[in-house]
């Protein structure tokens, strides 16, 4: 496995551990950035897929040399449109990686556009912007000769791809690797705007509150201001799970899918417990303790996963 495979895999890993940024490129779906940041990161993989078989054969043939050519271009595009879809300003590749720069024009000049390789929006022959070429025979299958005429000169040209492959796989793994970082770094600082335990103290009485709404309980009254009680706290814990997610309404978070479903189930379940308190005489005792017994259960596993939302969010703390 190439490393930049093993580099895009643990960035995929980053990604759908992180809290920030996952849910920041979930946010935007609508406008396409999720579809987009997944289909350039299975582009970056697929091509240098493409480029490691190319690397064991033997005799290239003409054609394997257009394929490994488009694949460096179909890289480079992805690592911009990855880029944009983490909403990270794209580097501009002629100024921060001049040596993938020359990579893509040697592209365009050998197989993109030989007939006609223009630089530039305005370009002119007589400037020297507008060049055509002529592809020759190579010593080797691996190593590429071939000529550029332009008005200023005519140059003869030699592109061993043996030196041009760990280039731009050095230079896309570079990029790959300061985005993992600039991820770790976001949700390092995210994590200290929160207090450690934060979550699992709001829902510290949260169980014996939920035991009050059995059927048995003496004190109806109290039974009623229990559940009261609790649907508060619960208010205030989705209140914070959703300033840890950055979420408006938890519904829309990605990262604790598990966390949203026991939620959706308690706000169906208190508002029914409550009427049902509200008024016990037209009430099944059978039909309160089943959801008093479901309230008790899902309100002991929602502690159990703010004890692993917290563990996160103090992971990293100095």
């Amino acid at each position: 496995m190439s490393v930049l495979i093993e580099k895009l895999r643990e960035l995929s890993e980053c990604v759908n551990e992180s809290i920030v940024l996952k849910q920041q490129v979930w946010n935007k779906k609508g406008e396409g950035n999720w579809n987009k940041f997944w289909a350039a990161h299975n582009a970056l993989e697929d091509a240098q897929a493409a480029i490691d078989e190319w690397k064991l054969v033997q005799n290239p043939q003409r054609l394997e040399m257009y394929g490994v050519l488009q694949a460096l271009v179909v890289q480079q595009d992805a690592l911009l449109h990855l880029q944009e879809a983490m909403d990270v300003v794209p580097i501009n590749i002629k100024a921060n990686h001049p040596e993938l720069f020359k990579i893509r024009v040697c592209r365009h000049q050998l197989v993109g556009h030989p007939s006609q390789t223009s630089v530039g929006s305005k370009s002119s022959y007589l400037d020297g912007t507008i060049t055509y070429t002529t592809v020759g025979y190579s010593k080797d299958s691996k190593t590429i000769e071939y000529s550029i005429a332009s008005a200023n000169k005519n140059e003869r040209k030699k592109l061993v791809l043996g030196d041009v492959l760990p280039m731009q796989e050095n230079g896309i793994c570079e990029e790959i690797t300061n985005l993992i970082s600039n991820i770790d770094s976001i949700d390092d600082r995210h994590k200290l705007l929160f207090e450690s335990g934060i979550l699992q103290r709001k829902l510290h009485t949260a169980d014996y509150l939920a035991t009050k709404a059995y059927s048995f309980e003496r004190d109806p009254e109290y039974a009623r201001m229990s559940i009261d009680s609790l649907t508060d706290i619960y208010e205030s814990f989705k209140s914070e799970i959703c300033k840890m997610y950055g979420v408006e309404n938890i519904n829309d978070s990605i990262s604790v899918s598990g966390l949203v479903s026991e939620i959706e189930k308690i706000d169906k379940l208190l508002p029914r417990i409550s009427k049902m308190l509200s008024d016990r005489e037209n009430t099944d005792e059978l039909d309160l303790d089943v959801y008093a017994e479901c309230l008790a259960n899902s309100v002991r596993l929602l502690q159990k996963m703010a004890k692993e939302v917290d563990t996160v969010f103090n992971t990293n703390k100095s």
